[in-house]
């Protein structure tokens, strides 16, 4: 007997309805990282596309209560899927790198490029949540 999450019909609805929540957010993301809107799409392992996708993964895990599946249908091409392991990993990828490292008030961010890039993200998204 089949599940209703392997129906085809449920899964479209359900890429739908993540990808219509997510956005806002994917505009604000796009915008401040310089990427086209279709290169999330791109089921490639070229640097900068994966940095693209592990920010993107990270915000949404961060600022909406999408599941780590729903996630996986706002980064993945119709027709291909990453798992929820691989969201999992770009969280974590992003956490390690704004993470501060250093003691005695002498403490910076892993990777600061990364860092400034996800807080102006976030504070952009609070513009935008104050605003609605």
């Amino acid at each position: 007997m089949k599940t209703i999450l392997s129906n085809a019909i449920y899964c479209r609805f359900e890429r739908l309805q993540s990808r219509h929540i997510a956005k806002p957010y994917m505009k604000v993301i796009l915008k401040q990282m310089k990427v086209d809107g279709k290169a999330q799409f791109i089921f490639d392992r070229h640097k900068e596309l994966v940095k693209v996708r592990q920010v993107i993964c990270y915000i949404l895990n961060k600022h909406t209560s999408l599941t780590h599946r729903q996630i996986s249908y706002i980064i993945s091409p119709d027709d291909q899927l990453f798992n929820h392991s691989s969201i999992t990993h770009g969280i974590g990828v992003i956490e390690d790198k704004i993470s501060f490292i250093g003691t005695n008030g002498n403490s910076r961010p892993v990777d600061r490029e990364i860092y400034k890039i996800v807080k102006a993200i976030e504070n952009k998204l609070t513009i935008l949540k104050s605003g609605l």
